[in-house]
């Protein structure tokens, strides 16, 4: 099995060996016939199976014709396609697929009622020939134009879109006129702690947006558009008018620090404005400012064309620089504080020395700005190839490229400079000692040069002085740009959003890029107001704090998405007010958040019954939520009407709520009392939840016992069948949990073996005694008289474990291992004893544990004698062969207590000989497995349901844990199988979700062999309708009608015998239950053959509306 999974995971035509191949598909009768296989030749000529040619009689060749399969079978059911999950904007939003307002669905797929209600399609369809017209010959044609291609936007990868825009944001103004200050004040220790702390800030930032923009596929908007869009608008909107405002301030910072540059080369050369002080500086940065901001309004397409050129400019001002400091001092340096690589010089800088005031942190926040031009990258997230991989990669590059610039700078400026010198003598001692001293001017900080004295050590440290020049301007003027670029953009996004009250007129945009040209205006003011300030230390401070704030409230944003924990402690009766207030108030927001596929959550009804019987389907439904979403265990309790049921039904609410805390499994127990099944459940579907808090996804276990009783069984069968058809109506998904072969209902075996306390297995009585013989008159069909010997033959395996006679074709490969997982449709939780019941002799209450087996041995010789012959009895059960059922039923007893014996022994005749074994088979749910493997067969295409589930289980605390996920799935043309493929790995990629293969299946259009289908014949042959029809039945009419999609799930199961036999689990796209085209037993008898002798399977079906989605 694995060559062959690994031939098809490569390659789109594929062989199986099958020696067995003539014999198998020899004359086909009965179905065969009637879906039109009634030879070997036929079938062999048939569509998708095409002669072997000169390959070896042995091999038979899957090569498919290139015919489209979706049209050929004429269905609106649809394969799996990434257009169903790429919304575009434009229009009104598409209610079904919860989007943003302003965007829909590119393609859509059918909706749920669709897919019901879709036309029955006939037994036989010829295309009609396209009815001819007569031309006319005075239609005028308008000639051909020459298709002109439209320009595609060049997309930029993360090296020039990415580390190249944040390598300029983050080298700004602060590298060359602040660093060096930075490593004379706190010395070489503290200046590295205070960029390492920098670092360290920003890298957390960097992953939390790692986080931010892997999340889905990101589009234009930049990163308050990732924010708001990943974590929602309450941190969106505060985020972005921080980063607004910071950006606004960075820019009178950037455009502060070239005044400063200007008005020191002015000083240099006797020039002045006014005095050569901060009126100059205010000056220059307003005149800049304004010719900056006249070229945004006129455009900034020049500023990205030269990007390149601004960081060569830069790069060479670095290597200048580092060059510099291993040339030889000159006597104009020597006397402005350069010693060269000296270790008495680095020694006497190792350490801080505070200055003017300041400390550790007044200079990590004057220093941080050189480290927050993070963003850059995420601004243009539109513009790149793909984002959540290039973001992350080339921010944290540039922060790591940074930082050691910055270090190196640094120690460097330690190891070769002063930290004071006056300009006029020499720094060592005359006599030639070469032991540095501290002139007089450094005990009142009147020194004119040295480290903290002296901005522009970096220039006169280098080889050429105006390299450095050049740098500063490149810096500065490129940062100053960008962020009154950056400012308004971001802006005007949270006022477009209306998130705040009275801001939305700086939203308006003008022109055919959408230019905010309001918000121009608004940041061009906040920025020339911080230029008056004319100050760096003093402007860097503020547009720390400004970053600061964004960047912990990102950092929290992604934690409090994450990871939420409440502590398990009774604090009090005040503690208990305040949660729930807190849970009634986050209740009432909660049902008006616009539901959105970004934050769906499967929110699961599980029809356990009694969940303490039911415990392998209420810890399976628990790996789903682990806690992180709702999970309600219905109860559809069998009481009628009467006095005293209020207060039974309290107690079991109250009973069950405490058995799942201590399972640990959180989820709230919701019971409804109905004598029927379908009209309980349909209560539950209307009923269960509060608000959004509100079940999406309704899971119930399959009916294994759903053909025992034969026609006298079609009012269970519909009754199960109308649940699902209820659940899709309701607009909820579904999922249908087969448990091979250990089956869902434990109880008989926990009370046998006296594993756990038992009282959970029984309902409590009423104190009234009103109503009595009404109610007992209403549960007839719960007794069984055992004196009916009935048990089917037994033959033990070599295993030691039980083989039931297979007379029958109807006993099949799991005939010997199912249980009767599901019969809440007649009983409602099996073994919960009567409102007012009554023992009587050789008679047993189905809904009563207070018997065992050795009760049941006496009255049944049959099954004592059968015991007898095999000690040992494990989890193997019966199913009923026809001739046994027409013998009995010739019987004295009557058919519905014959019926219902089969069902107590089909369910009960079950002893394990330690309880080892038991508690495997009840935890199996619980106990993780290793080295897992998830086979997914994502079929047609349903919103996505059926591949979020399997993945959900591979997460933290699941019992798959870890798994692998292996999706397997159905060409839409059998000529595309390659690219379908790759399409599908391109769309699991997009949904983040790694899977270790992907498997296209070429064939599904191959006929099912002999056998398969004379298995379903004899499995659909007690509900044949003939004469006397009753509702649920097969007639010959729709079994034709359904030929197309009946062969499709027989070959369906020999794919998923061959392929997936050996996994942990299966997941499955469940067929849709059709509305009056299709009865009851020819689904169940669907369901059946897709999942028996398999290992568990779910099958899983969404409401057609997207779950996953590749954008952020």
């Amino acid at each position: 099995m694995g060559d062959n999974l690994r031939a098809m995971s490569s390659m789109p035509r594929i062989e199986v060996s099958d020696a067995d191949h003539d014999s198998e598909h020899a004359h086909g009768r009965g179905l065969m016939g009637r879906l039109g296989f009634n030879n070997r030749s036929d079938r062999s000529n048939h569509k998708g199976h095409k002669p072997s040619g000169n390959k070896p009689s042995n091999t038979l060749s899957l090569d498919l014709d290139e015919k489209n399969f979706w049209s050929s079978e004429e269905t609106l059911e649809r394969p799996v396609r990434a257009e169903h999950y790429v919304p575009f904007t434009v229009g009104t939003p598409s209610p079904g697929n919860q989007l943003h307002p302003g965007e829909t669905l590119l393609h859509s797929r059918p909706s749920m009622t669709d897919l019901m209600d879709e036309p029955e399609p006939p037994a036989f369809t010829t295309i009609p020939d396209r009815p001819q017209f007569p031309h006319d010959d005075n239609d005028k044609k308008e000639p051909l134009k020459e298709f002109v291609p439209t320009e595609t936007k060049l997309k930029l990868g993360w090296l020039e879109g990415v580390l190249m825009r944040c390598l300029l944001d983050i080298l700004g103004v602060m590298l060359f006129l602040r660093i060096t200050w930075v490593s004379g004040q706190a010395g070489a220790l503290c200046g590295t702690l205070i960029v390492l702390l920098s670092a360290t800030v920003t890298s957390l930032t960097t992953i939390s947006m790692c986080a931010i923009c892997t999340n889905g596929e990101v589009r234009g908007g930049g990163t308050y558009f990732m924010i708001s869009r990943s974590l929602g608008p309450e941190f969106g909107g505060s985020i972005g008018v921080l980063f607004s405002f910071a950006y606004a301030v960075g820019a009178a910072m950037h455009l502060v620090g070239l005044a400063e540059t200007i008005r020191d080369i002015m000083r240099d050369h006797g020039w002045a404005i006014f005095d050569n002080g901060l009126s100059d500086v205010r000056v220059i940065g307003l005149a800049t400012c304004t010719v900056w901001m006249g070229s945004v309004f006129a455009g900034t397409a020049f500023v990205s064309k030269t990007q390149i050129l601004l960081l060569v400019i830069l790069t060479a001002s670095m290597l200048n620089y580092i060059v510099g400091t291993f040339l030889p001092v000159t006597a104009e340096e020597s006397v402005r504080g350069i010693t060269g690589y000296s270790f008495d010089t680095f020694k006497e800088n190792i350490g801080p020395s505070w200055r003017d005031g300041h400390n550790f942190f007044s200079i990590f926040a004057i220093f941080f700005p050189a480290a927050s031009g993070i963003m850059a990258g995420a601004n243009i997230s539109g513009d790149l190839k793909d984002p959540s991989k290039a973001i992350p990669k080339g921010t944290l590059w540039a922060i790591a490229i940074t930082t050691a610039m910055y270090l190196g700078i640094i120690w460097t400026a330690a190891a070769t400079t002063v930290r004071d010198a006056t300009g006029l003598e020499p720094l060592w001692m005359i006599n030639d000692t070469q032991s540095l001293y501290h002139p007089a001017c450094a005990a009142n900080n009147t020194c004119k040069y040295g480290l903290v004295n002296f901005f522009q050590v970096m220039e006169i440290e280098s080889v050429w002085g105006p390299l450095i020049t050049a740098g500063i301007f490149a810096a500065t003027l490129s940062s100053a740009l960008s962020a009154l670029v950056s400012a308004p953009k971001v802006f005007q996004a949270v006022c477009q959003d209306r998130i705040f009250p009275y801001i939305e007129w700086f939203g308006k945009g003008y022109g055919k890029d959408e230019d905010p040209y309001r918000a121009y205006t608004l940041v061009y003011g906040i920025a020339m107001c911080f230029i008056l300030i004319a100050d760096l230390n003093v402007i860097a401070p503020i547009i720390s704090n400004f970053f600061l704030a964004a960047f912990a409230m990102v950092n929290y944003a992604c934690f409090d998405a994450s990871f939420s924990r409440s502590i398990d402690i009774n604090w009090g009766t005040s503690t208990q007010a305040h949660n729930y207030r807190v849970a009634l108030q986050s209740t009432y927001r909660l049902t008006n958040t616009v539901e959105h596929v970004k934050n769906y959550r499967p929110q699961l009804l599980v029809l356990t019954g009694n969940p303490a019987a039911r415990t392998p389907l209420v810890d399976f439904a628990y790996n789903i939520t682990r806690g992180n979403s709702l999970m309600l265990c219905g109860h559809v309790v069998p009481y009628a009407p009467a006095n005293g049921v209020f207060a039974c039904v309290r107690k079991l609410d109250s009973r069950f709520n405490e058995w799942l805390h201590q399972r640990k499994v959180k989820a709230f127990y919701y019971p409804v009392d109905n004598e029927n099944f379908r009209s309980g459940a349909h209560t539950l579907l209307l009923t269960a939840g509060l608000g959004k808090l509100r079940p999406n996804i309704l899971m119930l276990g399959f009916k294994t016992d759903w053909y025992v009783r034969g026609i006298d069984g079609l009012a269970d069968i519909n009754d199960y069948y109308g649940v699902l058809q209820d659940a899709f109506e309701n607009n909820m998904g579904l999922a249908v949990l087969r448990n091979s072969p250990d089956g869902l209902d434990m109880s008989l075996l926990i009370a046998r073996n006296n594993l756990t306390d038992t009282a959970n297995l029984h309902l409590p009585k009423p104190q009234s005694r009103s109503n009595l013989s009404s109610h007992e008159g209403s549960q007839k069909g719960s007794r069984v008289d055992l004196n009916d010997p009935i048990t089917p033959p037994i033959t033990p395996t070599a295993s030691g474990s039980p083989m039931w006679s297979q007379d029958s074709i109807k006993e099949r490969h799991d005939s010997t291992k199912e249980h009767h997982d599901h019969k809440e449709h007649r009983h409602h939780g099996l073994h919960l004893p009567k409102l007012h019941h009554r023992k009587e002799k050789n008679t047993l209450s189905v809904d009563n544990l207070a018997f065992t087996l050795e009760e049941m041995e006496e009255e049944n010789p049959a099954l004592k004698e059968a015991k007898k012959k095999d000690s040992f009895y494990n989890s193997a059960t019966a199913r009923v062969t026809d001739t046994q059922r027409n013998s009995s039923q010739e019987g004295n007893a009557p058919n519905s207590t014959v019926s219902a014996m089969f069902s107590v022994q089909n369910r009960f005749v079950q002893v394990m000989t330690n309880k080892h074994e038991l508690t495997a088979a009840i935890n199996r749910f619980k106990t993780k497995v290793k080295h897992a493997v998830i086979d997914v067969w994502w079929l047609y295409d349903d919103g996505g349901l059926t591949l979020l589930l399997p993945y959900l289980l591979t997460k933290h605390k699941s019992f798959l844990e870890g798994a692998k996920l292996r999706v397997f799935t159905i060409a839409s043309s059998t000529s595309a199988v390659e690219d379908e493929q790759r399409r599908m790995a391109e769309l699991l990629s997009g949904f983040r979700i790694h899977c270790t293969d992907v498997f296209v299946l070429p064939d599904m259009t191959k006929p099912p062999k002999d056998t398969t289908v004379a298995e379903f014949e004899s499995l659909i042959e007690p509900f044949r309708g003939t004469g006397d029809f009753r509702e649920g039945q097969i007639t010959d009419i729709e079994l034709e009608a359904q030929r197309g999609r009946t062969t499709r799930h027989l070959r369906c199961r020999e794919m998923l015998l061959q392929y997936s036999n050996e996994a942990n689990l299966i997941v499955m796209t469940m067929p849709v239950p059709r509305r009056k085209q299709m009865s009851s037993c020819l689904y169940m008898a669907w369901l059946d053959m897709l999942t028996h002798g398999l290992p568990p399977v779910l099958l899983v079906r969404g409401n057609q509306t997207s779950v996953l989605t590749m954008h952020s």
